[in-house]
């Protein structure tokens, strides 16, 4: 496979992925609209964007993860167990 043809299949898959996230935004969106009607455009967008962000960051944990750092990586470090809500740590984003 030459450089070019790598990519084409990448930026293929990439511009998918990311077109299907926008899909899935634009839908929530609608709905967020229909079960808040009060809402502002803004806050709508806000709130869509929290909710597409926590799809994606499951998707990232827990289907991409342990296929790129593998079972024995995932088993040493305990990052398969998942304790529940720590209301002492700090969930911002510096």
């Amino acid at each position: 496979m030459s450089d070019i043809d790598f990519i084409f299949l990448f930026l293929a898959n990439l511009i998918s992925a990311h077109t299907a996230f926008i899909v899935l935004h634009n839908d929530i969106a609608d709905e967020l609209k229909k079960v808040n009607p009060a809402w502002t455009e803004e806050k709508i967008f806000q709130e869509t964007r929290k909710i597409v962000s926590a799809i994606q960051s499951n998707i990232h944990y827990y289907e991409w993860l342990p296929i790129v750092v593998g079972s024995y990586t995932i088993n040493k470090y305990g990052l398969n167990a998942y304790g529940g809500y720590d209301s002492n740590t700090n969930p911002s984003v510096l």
